[in-house]
């Protein structure tokens, strides 16, 4: 809602906006395999040099599964309050002055299928163990090494990412006309403005990390290239 006042050589407006949104998406990708046919070769995968020759030949030199497709449920509010007076000094000069707060809240999800990865919490004993043709040492690495998950370890209850309310933008602006004439108008204007962050970096976590969903890849064996 926006109220305004008009008294003397002020015009005030002021108003309060609250939004509830959602959005419910899968990653999309389903649960069928993909395999990949690079069209060139590695130490261990032998190509004919072209992707779709490999296709035809059936030479794959990966095949990756996800055990489920996901479905992240977000909910997300935001607070905002103004208030602006619209000066009018002199018959020649006029201000605009205001400040805006706005208070957006970080996303939540109805499962909480929402993680982060914290650097600090990042311990290298619990680290995966690499083989020296890439693949992961079995039995190695705790795939939860980093991350927090909401509404469970999360610093922040049922959000991976702190709230902050101490968002004032404040408002400047002038329009001068140094002739008096009417011809000339010299106008400036200054503002500090927030905005949400990407709602779908929260959503896409929930696709690829630990603990929700587990990806199976398949490397080719042997000089061959045979999944």
């Amino acid at each position: 809602d926006t109220l305004s006042i008009v008294k003397g050589k002020h015009s005030v407006k002021m108003g309060y906006l609250y939004s509830h949104e959602f959005k419910n998406e899968n990653a999309g990708s389903g649960v069928n395999g993909a395999f990949v046919f690079p069209g060139t070769s590695s130490a261990t995968f032998a190509s004919t040099g072209d992707a779709f020759a490999d296709f035809l030949l059936g030479r794959a030199s990966s095949y990756s599964e996800k055990d489920i497709d996901i479905t992240s449920h977000l909910r997300y509010d935001m607070h905002e309050a103004f208030v602006q007076d619209d000066w009018k000094a002199l018959p020649n000069l006029a201000f605009n002055l205001g400040v805006r707060w706005s208070y957006i809240l970080p996303p939540t999800d109805t499962q909480d299928l929402l993680t982060n990865f914290d650097p600090s919490r990042f311990d290298p004993a619990r680290a995966y163990q690499i083989a020296a043709d890439g693949s992961r040492i079995p039995g190695t690495g705790d795939p939860m090494n980093g991350l927090y998950q909401a509404g469970k370890d999360s610093p922040y209850g049922r959000r991976i990412v702190a709230s902050h309310a101490d968002t004032f933008g404040p408002r400047f602006g002038f329009s001068w006309d140094p002739l008096k004439d009417g011809k000339t108008a010299i106008r400036g204007g200054y503002g500090i403005y927030f905005d949400r962050t990407l709602v779908g970096i929260a959503l896409q976590n929930a696709f690829v990390n630990p603990p929700f969903v587990t990806q199976s890849t398949f490397l080719a064996a042997g000089a061959a290239g045979s999944p």
